[in-house]
């Protein structure tokens, strides 16, 4: 699927504490803090920066799951008894804005 997000992967760069920004691959500014950071601030920011790499992940994990372990298409056992995927697909689905 085509994403609508800028392209990854992201970086992000400290300014001495401060500020900070994150950068897409086409040197597009995705978030930025201009003001003293706090160790809360760098987390988020190497949280946001990875979020690309994670979604290209867990869509990888999806399609891997549902194809070894689901015969039907919805991520559950052939019991249904138990859904391996459902909460990845949930949040691959957060990511792209889908409800």
């Amino acid at each position: 699927m085509k994403t609508k997000h800028t392209p990854g992967p992201w970086t992000a760069k400290f300014f001495r504490n401060t500020g900070l920004e994150v950068r897409g691959q086409d040197t597009r500014l995705v978030y930025e803090i201009t003001e003293p950071l706090d160790a809360e601030d760098g987390a988020n920011a190497h949280l946001i920066a990875a979020a690309p790499e994670m979604l290209e992940a867990l869509e990888k994990a999806a399609d891997l799951i549902s194809a070894e372990y689901c015969s039907h298409g919805d991520g559950c056992d052939e019991n249904k008894k138990a859904c391996y995927i459902s909460d990845i697909l949930k949040v691959i689905n957060k990511a792209r804005g889908v409800k």
